[in-house]
């Protein structure tokens, strides 16, 4: 998550009304297709500042690691807004993007079959593109896929060009825009995980991982 002050009113955070924001909307439309395939998530936050310091990543709520339903999800990201955090620029992708791959690598080396997807609900005002699409690249032989989800009215053409590039390793990260989608949560959900088939098929045949027999 990224920037935005939750005490504004319209603010792509706004806790305020009883509707829910622009992050609530995809944390819901999102969680809820995702969470037909996993009973638990890890949930991190990125752009914050405490005591001084801008924090590219830190932990939401008690505990990183969520178990059950996307309301406790949506209870987590609402916490941090009745902590001392602050949300805060810049918007830097690469150290979130590196723990969910030394979290997915070390199920592969463990011989688990466990396949990872990190999502990533952005502005998409990042400084960091170049170092990104290192790390996309660096991570492409380990059991994740990066869904980038864009949210407000930035230019996201950058976010496209990142996700599309093609080249000799395995693409593992797709791009959606929120406000093509934002009357439909359904929709939302469907071209978010779009690519996702494709990507986890591709590890399979790379890995010569063959399904098991039921």
């Amino acid at each position: 998550m990224t920037i935005g002050d939750p005490r504004v009113p319209g603010s792509l955070h706004d806790q305020a009304t009883e509707s829910l924001n622009d992050y609530e909307e995809c944390i819901e439309g999102i969680g809820c297709a995702l969470g037909r395939y996993s009973e638990s998530c890890t949930i991190w936050g990125f752009g914050a500042k405490f005591d001084g310091v801008t924090r590219h990543l830190f932990q939401l709520g008690r505990t990183t690691t969520c178990h059950g339903s996307v309301d406790s999800i949506l209870q987590a990201y609402r916490g941090i807004f009745q902590s001392d955090l602050i949300m805060s620029g810049p918007t830097l992708f690469d150290q979130v993007i590196q723990a969910a791959a030394v979290r997915a690598n070390k199920s592969k080396l463990r011989g688990a079959l466990r396949y990872s997807v990190l999502l990533i609900l952005t502005d998409g005002i990042s400084q960091d593109f170049e170092e990104t699409r290192r790390k996309l690249n660096v991570y492409s032989s380990v059991p994740l896929s990066v869904i980038f989800v864009g949210l407000g009215r930035s230019d996201f053409c950058a976010m496209h060009k990142l996700t599309s590039e093609v080249g000799p390793n395995r693409t593992i990260s797709s791009f959606v825009e929120y406000r093509e989608h934002q009357h439909d949560p359904r929709s939302l959900g469907t071209a978010a995980l779009q690519s996702l088939p494709l990507q986890f098929l591709e590890y399979m045949a790379r890995n010569n991982i063959q399904p098991r027999s039921v």
